[in-house]
């Protein structure tokens, strides 16, 4: 709830208390919640670990910045300016205050990626259990309970804490702010002994690297087609197994997998270096997230692609029409396209034989609009040579579009 209330209105807090741009602030704003959303990647990248403390120190940092006012520049001072207009002069934050400011976002970050889904680990680490059903559904219940909980705070922070900040005060807002993360911490800690603890059992992102590092350090070495050449064990496992050898995609990287000499303990044949061994099983997860996330590339990134012709192309049927190019535009296609029958003009322009001209020239103009601002040339071009297919079957003279 604190985080969402003091994300959502940073830019209003920048702009009227540190006398920043509004684009300076939006710019500001766009990174501080780009690594609010990258922050829980590198937490979990590195540890399971729970960060408690670092919300804490950020919003006393935001309470302190709003109360005190050593921290804030001098407000924005209004006289009049040449002409009887009014100027405004605002004076930017020193350096000191800049740094206070920017060290409470960095914790601000830090304190997101620390707690935002490790939260969600911490309880359901509560309720995992081989062999117990009970605890399963007690787990299940869990989530469901944590994000109906998790997006309830954030429509509170967006609207009350919000509220509190721009028509009470900043420094209550913030106030607020560090009581509930004081009162969370502090339900957190007193129930830490009775807390179960899983031993850490890697991280997926470790074993990515070891996989990628050891394949190519092993660029040179040939690849095998039995069974035996490549590792299938992990060093946990009792009875050392190698069911398959790995699969042919991204075929490659099945030279981590590759057994060399000196590279394995010769009394159990577990990993003697695991950056430079890895398991076939490791290989393969790899490979499996490697396809997925090779998938989402292709189909987001022509996704936006695609999205950004379409704007492009709309662009340029607007800029087209105001300079007069799209008339001109048009007629080449006309003139590059064999003639048009009356019975596809009427089909085209949707009219029947006993449509009078007033009613084909309404027709046309409407279609002709509608084409102009979906930004399809080709249709403009079919709408207008059916116009001017029916304008010689009813002897017409040529009526400009």
């Amino acid at each position: 709830m604190a985080m969402s209330a003091t994300s959502s209105n940073l830019i209003v807090y920048l702009v009227h208390k540190y006398n920043v741009k509004a684009i300076h602030a939006a710019q500001i704003s766009n990174v501080v919640r780009g690594c609010m959303q990258l922050a829980p990647v590198l937490a979990a990248a590195l540890s399971d670990a729970f960060f408690g403390p670092y919300p804490i120190a950020s919003f006393v940092l935001f309470t302190l910045t709003a109360a005190l006012p050593s921290l804030l520049p001098p407000p924005c001072q209004r006289g009049a300016g040449g002409g009887g207009a009014t100027a405004t002069s605002c004076e930017p934050p020193n350096a000191a205050q800049s740094a206070v400011l920017y060290t409470a976002l960095c914790l601000l970050a830090a304190g997101n990626g620390g707690t935002r889904y490790n939260m969600a680990a911490l309880g359901a680490d509560q309720f995992a259990g081989e062999g117990q059903p009970r605890r399963r559904r007690q787990g299940g219940g869990f989530f469901s309970c944590y994000f109906a909980f998790l997006y309830a705070s954030y429509a509170t922070g967006d609207t009350v804490l919000v509220y509190v900040q721009d028509g009470v005060s900043w420094a209550l807002g913030f106030g607020v702010c560090v009581a509930t993360t004081g009162l969370a911490l502090a339900a957190l800690l007193l129930g830490s002994c009775h807390y179960r603890r899983p031993v850490p059992k890697g991280s997926p992102f470790t074993a990515m690297a070891r996989v990628a590092v050891a394949a190519a350090r092993k660029a040179t070495v040939d690849l095998g087609s039995r069974v035996q050449y490549y590792h299938g064990c992990n060093r946990d496992d009792a009875v050392p197994r190698a069911d398959q050898a790995p699969s042919d995609r991204f075929r490659f990287l099945n030279r981590a997998a590759m057994v060399v000499a000196g590279e394995t303990r010769e009394e159990d044949g577990s990993v003697a270096k695991p950056w430079r061994l890895c398991t076939v099983q490791q290989v393969e997860d790899v490979k499996s997230v490697a396809a997925r996330l090779l998938a989402n590339l292709l189909v987001i990134g022509g996704t936006v692609l695609g999205r950004a012709a379409v704007q492009a192309y709309r662009q340029a049927i607007v800029n087209a029409n105001k300079t007069g190019a799209a008339q001109e535009a048009i007629n080449g296609i006309r003139r590059a396209s064999k003639a048009m029958t009356e019975q596809e003009a009427r089909q085209i322009l949707g009219i029947s034989k006993k449509s009078t001209w007033e009613e084909i020239v309404q027709k046309y103009d409407t279609m002709f609009e509608r084409n102009a601002k979906n930004g399809s040339f080709y249709l403009q071009s079919k709408v207008h040579r059916a116009k001017e297919c029916l304008e010689a079957v009813y002897q017409k003279p040529d009526i400009p579009s």
